[in-house]
């Protein structure tokens, strides 16, 4: 965690904005979302847990709790991270992050690149609030998720891919991805983007798939080749 290479996870943090009024702000943004960071790796699951796993894990070894990017002596309470990540900029966020993980790609060598979505765990209470819905590009190398963005409750996920591949580098890139994924402005923003795609057909397009069985059909052989056995 310290801030020696230059594309570190850690380094990425400082360049989210702070958007927290100067006074008053004991610790750094870099140094909480380090230490989030560390919690949830460690299986921390809420802002209570996290506080204390800095207390308990973190803030005995000085050396380490320096190391973090804390200058305080005391380790942040539950109400300095409710703080924080009720008014950080997600937006922000996900292309910092997203900027970092694209810089642990290889560099000219074919890339895959997965397309999904899924509601987190946890998220859902009841009719009234249906759960957060992500909408991820997953990097099969280096085994991490690249970009990422909320599906609103009044689009869906192909058209919020559309948003998502324009956060990506695609050049050299493979998008692969299910049925819904399988539209002609998806495809077309690929192919723009100087990537390919891979992408399964099912019923929701009936054209293109009764297409795709006559091309892989065994050929007719044409009137007067065929020969007999015997």
């Amino acid at each position: 965690m310290s801030a020696g290479p230059k594309h570190t996870l850690f380094s990425a943090f400082s360049r989210i904005p702070d958007p927290r009024h100067r006074q008053g702000r004991r610790h750094s943004l870099q140094a909480i979302l380090a230490l989030t960071t560390a919690a949830i790796l460690c299986g921390c699951k809420g802002v209570d847990a996290v506080a204390q796993w800095g207390r308990v894990n973190l803030r005995p070894n000085l050396a380490l709790f320096r190391k973090f990017g804390f200058t305080s002596f005391k380790s942040p309470a539950p109400s300095t991270f409710h703080e924080v990540f009720k008014v950080i900029d997600i937006a922000a966020v996900e292309q910092v992050l997203a900027d970092w993980a694209e810089g642990l790609l290889p560099g000219s060598r074919l890339r895959l690149l997965s397309m999904d979505g899924k509601t987190l765990c946890g998220s859902q209470s009841g009719a009234e609030a249906p759960g957060v819905h992500l909408l991820s590009a997953f990097a099969r190398e280096p085994g991490c998720t690249v970009a990422q963005l909320r599906v609103d409750e009044k689009t869906n996920e192909a058209k919020a891919a559309l948003e998502l591949l324009a956060q990506l580098i695609l050049e050299n890139a493979v998008i692969t991805g299910d049925a819904m994924f399988c539209q002609r402005e998806i495809c077309e923003a690929v192919v723009a983007q100087g990537g390919d795609y891979l992408l399964v057909v099912k019923e929701n397009q009936p054209s293109l798939k009764a297409a795709i069985k006559e091309a892989f059909e065994t050929p007719v052989p044409p009137l007067g080749t065929a020969t007999l056995a015997g």
